[in-house]
């Protein structure tokens, strides 16, 4: 797709689909610097709804978002609460489970469908007769860590939402969150005291994941990657989770296993009990903190059935009221801060100027103080949280629909290579066509010449292979994933094809017989 919007576009969406939360932003092309964070959610007045969705037996959705938890403990059984989904795309970590008959993708696709009902609705009202497949732009993002499989399937699942009518539309484009969330800042910078040819990181966290990016500010307005985008599996929720393994220790694991797997409504209300009174609060200072009393009998009743052998007579004992103190929270944010400060120290270049956190864990004052301790003389003490962290992405998301020439260059995290010789037949050798950390400017091109290699070759194929190592020996090795193929004809076996691939938000992907100028397009997701 072009650097910049077509004609057609009015209307740029950023859409930020979340582990725990997620939200939607827009403005038109005419009024760039008014970006409308979507505040329209039920229950609540804040900028983000739950990533939450509610199933009924049949697996007929009921409710999406903050609805889909509101009636958690609702007598109707067999009712289901899906949430965290979203982690399902990621292959490194253990997935959540979803019932029997309902895959990862449909829960997305079901969740993006309700989203853009949203999405339409509103921009029916601002602009009323704005065509939405047509003059709409939207701007997904995405992890760090996704690749182009994965970027596939929310391009997939966004196509199934209603969300596009083609799987190739190109009023789809993906950007990732530390991306987006570097653009949105890049106005603070001057408040920041950053000047053209400093660096800055943006550790963006988020309740499944935490994503680093290091950008350089250019003249104009533009920035350019310093190092290589990163990220892992370390958000918020993952405290949550740290809670579950303590209150197994009181409970027993196996009742928190049954509470999960036959009550999991009630298991995710006793989580959000304990995030809104003893993880949102939490400050990591022992000075004014109060012992929490989780009371099992009021909170999540269900579980006593499950509870057995000492650990029933100690619950009975303490009237089913579980104290959680200050070492215990600090113990629950301590391995998932760990992980994250890690993180940061593996991405730090020597002359990273600044650093800002965004995203909903961002919020934490206890990982915010962890972080400027750790790193804070290092920074001279320039760790900045911009005014609301958590709508960062989603504002960026539209800055970069309005303005892809922000982005100067990206540097490749996978080396791209093809198959050696184009025959019906072909073979297993892989050609690499550019290696992995290579800089590239935006929508600058690779190019190849490839010839027939029989007299009586009528087509030649064409294809574009990944690896995440510098480079590789077949198209077949463990390591190598397919992107995608092609064939042109060749009506001439003695015509040269140039094959060219270029690295935009997408990657385009071109065969030019060079004598008659005919041309083959295709594009492949990039993961950036």
């Amino acid at each position: 797709m072009a650097k910049t919007i077509n004609e057609d576009v009015r209307v740029v969406v950023g859409i930020d689909f979340g582990t725990t939360f997620s939200t939607y932003a827009y403005a038109h092309k005419e009024n760039k610097n008014d970006i409308f964070v979507n505040d329209d959610w039920p229950f609540y007045g804040r900028y983000k709804t739950p990533t939450a969705l509610l199933y009924d037996e049949q697996l007929k959705l009921l409710e999406w978002g903050f609805p889909a938890l509101a009636g958690r403990q609702r007598k109707k059984k067999n009712l289901h609460w899906i949430e965290l989904f979203k982690l399902c795309l990621i292959k490194s970590i253990k997935r959540p489970t979803l019932p029997p008959g309902l895959s990862f993708k449909t829960a997305i696709s079901d969740y993006l469908r309700k989203l853009g009902d949203s999405i339409k609705e509103t921009l029916e009202s601002r602009w009323p007769g704005l065509k939405f497949f047509r003059q709409v732009l939207l701007v997904l993002t995405v992890p760090a860590e996704y690749d182009n499989n994965t970027i596939a399937i929310m391009r997939e699942c966004a196509l199934n939402a209603g969300l596009i009518k083609t799987k190739e539309s190109p009023y789809l484009i993906f950007t990732t969150e530390p991306e987006a969330a570097s653009i949105h800042c890049m106005r603070s910078l001057k408040e920041y005291e950053l000047k053209i040819g400093d660096s800055f990181m943006v550790v963006d966290c988020g309740g499944g994941t935490v994503d680093l990016s290091t950008k350089i500010l250019l003249k104009g307005e533009k920035l350019k990657e310093a190092i290589e985008q990163n990220g892992e599996e370390c958000g918020g929720s993952f405290v949550d989770k740290e809670f579950l393994k303590f209150l197994g220790k009181k409970v027993g694991r196996l009742a928190v296993e049954m509470v999960s797997k036959k009550h999991y409504g009630d298991l995710q209300y006793m989580i959000q009990e304990f995030c809104q009174f003893v993880k949102i609060p939490f400050t990591g200072k022992s000075e004014g903190f109060k012992s929490y009393e989780l009371d099992l009998e009021q909170i999540c009743p269900v579980i006593k059935q499950y509870v057995i052998n000492e650990y029933k007579e100690k619950m009975e004992e303490d009237s089913w009221v579980v104290t959680i103190e200050f070492n215990d929270v600090r113990s629950m944010f301590d391995p998932v801060i760990e992980k994250i400060l890690k993180l940061i120290q593996n991405q730090f270049g020597e002359d990273c100027s600044a650093m800002i956190l965004v995203g909903g864990f961002s919020e934490s004052k206890y990982l915010q103080s962890r972080i400027k301790n750790e790193f804070g003389a290092r920074m001279n003490n320039k760790i900045y949280v911009p005014p609301q962290p958590m709508v960062a992405i989603v504002k960026g998301a539209v800055k970069f629909g309005l303005n892809q020439e922000v982005i100067a260059d990206r540097i490749l995290k996978w080396t791209y290579g093809s198959t050696d010789i184009r025959t019906d037949l072909g073979n297993n050798v892989f050609s690499r066509m550019i290696k992995k950390g290579t800089r590239v400017s935006v929508d600058e091109k690779v190019s190849r010449v490839y010839t027939p290699v029989s007299k009586d070759q009528m087509k030649m194929g064409f294809d574009l292979y990944t690896t995440n190592r510098d480079n590789a020996d077949f198209c077949n090795d463990p390591h190598v994933n397919l992107l995608g193929k092609f064939s042109i004809n060749v009506p001439d076996n003695d015509r040269a094809i140039l094959y060219s691939l270029c690295f935009g938000t997408e990657i385009q992907a071109t065969a030019t017989d060079i004598e008659s100028g005919e041309k083959y397009e295709t594009t492949f997701e990039l993961d950036i």
